[in-house]
């Protein structure tokens, strides 16, 4: 992607906070935080609703605000790729899920992305309280 920056091209474009529609299932883009572009979707079907934001450092004002409008969220499943203190990048550490995880205040944060420095440090510390981790096959 970077030695050929124009290979993708994704039809239709999708912009940051233009919702479409599949049957009544609702999904917005979100923009993400990361060297190229990204998106986040937040997935809304009647009163559930789950956010999907992935390859991203944080979340941009625009996404954290549109987020933050949206409220209660029941899940959110983050980027997270590295353990606190950690200069992060474009995928976020664990310092910057807590954050996100304080100020959305989602039912359930789950964490995936996860690099081999996160993960020896979660071996280590073990998993907070305040988040769950991604597995494959996972239900939410």
């Amino acid at each position: 992607l970077l030695k050929h920056p124009g290979c993708l091209s994704f039809k239709p474009t999708l912009d940051h906070g233009e919702s479409f529609n599949i049957n009544r299932l609702k999904i917005t883009p979100l923009a993400m935080k990361h060297s190229r572009p990204t998106m986040g979707f937040l997935f809304e079907y009647g009163l559930m609703s789950f956010a999907y934001l992935t390859d991203t450092d944080g979340l941009s004002a625009q996404t954290l605000d549109f987020l933050l409008e949206r409220q209660p969220i029941d899940a959110i499943v983050l980027d997270c790729s590295f353990p606190p203190n950690s200069e992060a990048g474009n995928h976020g550490n664990l310092d910057t899920a807590r954050l996100i995880q304080e100020k959305l205040k989602p039912k359930e944060l789950i964490i995936t992305h996860i690099g081999h420095d996160l993960d020896r440090w979660l071996m280590k510390n073990g998993v907070p309280s305040w988040v769950e981790i991604g597995r494959d096959g996972m239900e939410i």
